[in-house]
């Protein structure tokens, strides 16, 4: 029986990572044409070359940005945030992006004036990701902080439940199914006081 099927992107990073491991694995899941793929990569002694990587993992995110531009993906996000704040009645401080890419939708959503003085955070596992997301809000005048962890255990990021609301639009199609509850577990950990809110829009 084949293993679940993978993006290049979870074999790849964070580095360094051997080619012929991440081949061979996808192999195993029946997805030969990006075994191929990432046998095309360029590496030293089967190790791939972590220059090309980060910026082949830039490009992806810019088509990934895109992508959310088409579908307004930022502005939905925002939409449901105001709809939930009025929901709940609690002040909202603090916005957490879990699995936040080149974090395009921090950087709209510090213009949003619905969100002024709200503070925003974007956590990835990739920390060539988590740099070129902080050039990327410096030169947008954005006020988000990017932090380089594992979106599994966020840690701090979410360490003030009261009023920090979840948001995800662009990490769960990398989570296998049953990894999900684990995913989920630190937006809803119980707590001393009441858990933090995780909001999901119409995009994903």
């Amino acid at each position: 029986m084949s293993l679940p099927p993978l993006e290049i992107s979870d074999l790849i990073t964070p580095g360094p990572a051997r080619r012929s491991e991440a081949a061979a694995r996808m192999r195993a899941s029946g997805q030969e044409r990006a075994a191929r793929l990432v046998e095309r990569l360029p590496a030293t002694d089967d190790v791939l070359d972590a220059g090309h990587v980060e910026a082949l993992m830039r490009r992806v995110h810019a088509e990934l940005q895109r992508f959310g531009e088409e579908m307004e993906m930022p502005h939905r996000i925002s939409e449901e945030l105001g709809r939930l704040r009025g929901r709940t009645g609690r002040p909202l401080r603090r916005v957490v992006d879990l699995g936040c890419g080149s974090g395009y939708v921090l950087r709209w959503l510090s213009h949003d004036p619905i969100l002024a003085g709200v503070e925003l955070v974007g956590v990835d596992h990739d920390p060539g990701l988590m740099a070129w997301a902080g050039e990327l809000a410096r030169a947008d005048g954005c006020r988000a902080r990017f932090v380089g962890v594992d979106a599994f255990e966020p840690g701090l990021a979410i360490d003030d439940p009261e009023a920090t609301v979840v948001i995800s639009s662009g990490v769960l199609h990398h989570i296998p199914a049953t990894h999900l509850p684990g995913f989920f577990a630190p937006t809803t950990r119980p707590v001393s006081r009441p858990s933090p809110t995780t909001t999901r829009s119409r995009g994903r």
